[in-house]
């Protein structure tokens, strides 16, 4: 989310050593780089905390669900359930991949007097669906 992150001697450090290379790229430029590989490092550490066979560092939540999508073969006409309450990038990036969001309240929403039948049911009818999807605000 958009607000005011604070940044320590370390991360500076980590930062600073992408920068004094001029290499912002992830792959290539080996010999300008000056040994200095931190996204293959990161995915590398992702793998050995995880037990992983593959990790793969990518520039933004909206790229990651893309490669979700893709992983999970989402394509041209699959029908996909998905949560109404998620972030736009959520549904964009189905569009994208030619999927079709199918909307489904499944519960979970806060009830008020306004609408008291929000959140009574997780269940829903499901006539034909390729894969269900679902994002929590503020999942990684």
């Amino acid at each position: 989310m958009a607000g005011r992150e604070w940044f320590g001697e370390e991360e500076r450090k980590e930062v600073m050593d992408v920068l004094d290379t001029s290499i912002l790229f992830r792959y290539g430029h080996e010999s300008e780089r000056q040994d200095h590989w931190k996204a293959r490092d990161l995915e590398d550490e992702v793998k050995r905390f995880t037990g992983a066979s593959y990790a793969l560092a990518v520039s933004s939540g909206s790229t990651a669900v893309s490669c979700q999508m893709a992983a999970a073969g989402i394509g041209f006409g699959d029908e996909v359930i998905c949560t109404p309450f998620t972030y736009l990038a959520t549904n964009e990036e189905l569009i994208y991949a030619g999927g079709i969001p199918n909307q489904a309240v499944t519960g979970g929403y806060r009830r008020s007097r306004a609408n008291p039948q929000v959140g009574r049911s997780s269940r829903i009818a499901v006539a034909r669906e390729d894969a269900v999807f679902q994002r929590q605000r503020g999942a990684a």
